[in-house]
């Protein structure tokens, strides 16, 4: 099976390749240092990489941002912008990492 793997270079990212890669055909994407670079603030860029490697299978995204801190001392902001990323993707504009 063909799995592109989104966010390929992060933490949770690298162990899903390394987990699919020996059964799969593991495309790896992601903003940085990836074998394929998408941009999912980027509608032209995920169809970009979508026509680039037809066909697939399988796609798992792991990709997006989320504010690192104790529980206790997330804000609502903090909250908004792991469901802003993960929930909404590609469909908000991207901000600096924090």
């Amino acid at each position: 099976m063909r799995v592109l793997v989104i966010g390929a270079t992060g933490t949770v990212g690298r162990a899903v390749v390394a987990a699919l890669g020996g059964r799969h055909d593991v495309i790896a994407a992601s903003d940085r240092g990836a074998t394929e670079q998408v941009d999912l603030s980027d509608p032209a860029s995920i169809r970009e990489l979508f026509r680039r490697i037809r066909p697939v299978d399988a796609v798992v995204s792991t990709a997006g941002q989320r504010a690192y801190k104790p529980l206790s001392e997330l804000t609502d902001a903090d909250f908004e912008l792991g469901l802003r990323v993960k929930l909404m993707g590609q469909s908000q504009p991207r901000t600096a990492r924090p």
